[in-house]
């Protein structure tokens, strides 16, 4: 065989092999609608639309994180796990073994979402030894839509309201992580979008609105505003919400029960 058959041959064997190769794409799909605090599932697909089967294939999801320090929790309830599938930290992570070349796998988990100021956003990336040129489409990701409930409120109406304070929390799921943290405090909610705070005395007010699922109240200091409220029904007589303070990088996750 001469010299330019050789190189012939090897360029035509160099093609085909990089014409041969995998190519994953990955899906996330969540539940169609979700109440808040109640299980949804959610399903992570690898597909290989590639013309080679890609062997030890693994998908990583992550999920909602909480802010909590110094230890860091998934923002809900994972349950429910596909075999094959463990959790580490915030994350699932799942062993596909090979996906062959037109074929998908697919995995299954569980989630119960509280209510958070932030979007709650999962994302999910495949990876396989076998060699993939192309990678922008192993990854997916979803914000997950929670729905929440309308509690009527009818004044005057008294409160109990549990709290925890600290920097970059957004739900008042985060207090319930570490109950020694909660405090509580009463308040009324007169029937004229009032408010009243009988064990503080006449020096605290402020105003409250319901409008469909979200509650807003503002508290006052000698007329002054020093708190403001911003949250959703989430079942039970509740709402849950967070707490700003004017002027501080300090908030406050609320849940108010009648």
């Amino acid at each position: 065989m001469t010299l330019s058959l050789l190189l012939v041959t090897a360029l035509t064997l160099s093609s085909a092999q990089a014409a041969s190769r995998p190519d994953l794409v990955t899906t996330l799909t969540p539940p169609s609608s979700v109440e808040v605090d109640q299980a949804g599932v959610w399903t992570v697909q690898v597909a290989n639309t590639g013309s080679r089967d890609a062997a030890n294939v693994a998908v990583t999801v992550q999920l909602p994180p909480t802010a909590t320090s110094p230890t860091t929790h998934i923002m809900g309830t994972l349950s429910a796990l596909a075999s094959g599938c463990s959790q580490v930290g915030s994350t699932v992570s799942c062993n596909l073994g090979t996906v062959r070349k037109s074929r998908s796998s697919s995995k299954t988990f569980s989630l119960a979402l509280p209510w958070s100021a932030d979007d709650l956003v999962l994302s999910a990336s495949a990876t396989t030894t076998t060699y993939e040129p192309v990678t922008s489409n192993n990854s997916d990701s979803e914000t997950a839509v929670v729905l929440y409930e309308v509690v009527d409120i009818v004044g005057p109406a008294t409160a109990t309201v549990n709290h925890c304070t600290g920097t970059n929390l957004s739900a008042y799921y985060e207090c319930r992580l570490y109950p020694s943290s909660i405090t509580s405090h009463s308040q009324v909610f007169e029937d004229d979008g009032s408010l009243s705070f009988p064990l503080y005395g006449p020096d605290y007010g402020g105003d409250w609105e319901l409008v469909g699922t979200e509650l807003y109240f503002s508290i006052t200091e000698l007329g002054t505003v020093t708190a403001e409220f911003l949250g959703d029904g989430v079942g039970d007589g509740c709402y849950e919400g967070l707490t700003t303070f004017p002027g501080s990088s300090y908030v406050s996750p609320y849940e108010v029960c009648f």
